[in-house]
């Protein structure tokens, strides 16, 4: 599965998929980037992505086929 964040206006963010299904909306981004990292703790595929650094403007994360 392959997911995004995108923050809002309201400093809220959002798990989005590839077809803009939006999974689950948090209260801001640090807690959508904790759950993106959890999903990779319990996913098949354990390939974190290094986040650090990043400006938020595109992050994404994803996983092999479920």
């Amino acid at each position: 599965m392959e997911f995004y964040i995108k923050e809002w206006a309201d400093k809220s963010a959002s798990l989005i998929t590839r077809d803009g299904y939006r999974l689950w909306t948090f209260i801001n981004i640090d807690a959508a980037l904790v759950a993106c990292r959890d999903w990779y703790n319990v996913s098949e595929d354990r390939v974190i992505p290094d986040l650090s650094g990043n400006t938020h403007q595109t992050l994404s994360c994803s996983t092999g086929a479920m």
